[in-house]
């Protein structure tokens, strides 16, 4: 889908709503009920229904295909099996000893994913693609999903992306914590869907938008561009 909306609510007697099936026209919603899911960012997620009688899920990884991420394991089991084990971990107590110091690490989820490595991708900027062509994988398929060398897609949990941002006070939304007593206290994340509000524009108020030159005036600079962004989205938690 284009475009959705996930709500405890019930939407389906609004005007431009329509049953998902149903005939519709340009600029409706159509409307299905779900049975539950996992919401990590847009476009990554995992939800289940039912369809024609039958169970289904729907799953996302945004911009790769979840049959890519793993070969012997629903996508969607996978995504959410690893998002509820770190989002159960305590907040605080995810650290590393890195030079001699403790260094906080970020809840994320490292996902292993199967995929063509284009000439493009090898060369672009990043210093990972850099990577991938010392190690020479430039026109060729990733390692395995089971291998050491395999590529990842890091899914950062601690952030909603560039659109949409935490609500200041409400930590316990999204940060799991260690009582006193030892016992845990999950962050409400892990089982139901949280309040958040749009994100601050970072640019201040009457500065104009930077230069972009579209895809189509150079095919190359737009695919560039295009993966850049999306690893920068996913970096960003969007």
């Amino acid at each position: 889908m284009a475009d959705g909306i996930v709500t405890g609510q019930y939407l389906g007697e609004r005007p431009n709503v329509v049953k998902e099936g149903g005939d519709s026209k340009l600029g409706d919603w159509e409307y299905a009920p779900i049975e539950g899911g996992t919401f990590l960012h847009a476009g990554v997620y995992s939800m289940r229904k039912h369809e024609d009688g039958k169970p289904k899920t729907l799953t996302k990884t945004r911009g790769i295909d979840p049959k890519r991420v793993t070969e012997d394991e629903d996508a969607g089991e996978l995504l959410t099996r690893m998002a509820v084990e770190k989002m159960s971990r305590p907040y605080d107590e995810l650290s590393i000893s890195q030079q001699g110091e403790t260094v906080r690490c970020p809840y994320a989820i490292y996902l292993p994913m199967r995929d063509l490595v284009t000439i493009g991708q090898a060369l672009s900027a990043s210093e990972r693609n850099r990577e991938l062509w010392t190690r020479g994988f430039a026109g060729r398929w990733s390692p395995p999903v089971d291998s050491s060398f395999a590529l990842l897609r890091i899914i950062n949990l601690e952030k909603l992306g560039v659109k949409r941002q935490w609500i200041e006070g409400r930590e316990d939304d999204w940060q799991t914590t260690r009582g006193t007593d030892g016992a845990l206290r999950l962050a409400n994340r892990v089982s139901s869907l949280v309040a958040t509000i749009p994100t601050e524009n970072p640019e201040p108020r009457g500065k104009l938008s930077a230069i972009y030159k579209p895809d189509w005036v150079d095919p190359d600079f737009g695919e560039d561009s295009e993966e850049a962004e999306e690893q920068e989205a996913i970096n960003n938690g969007a």
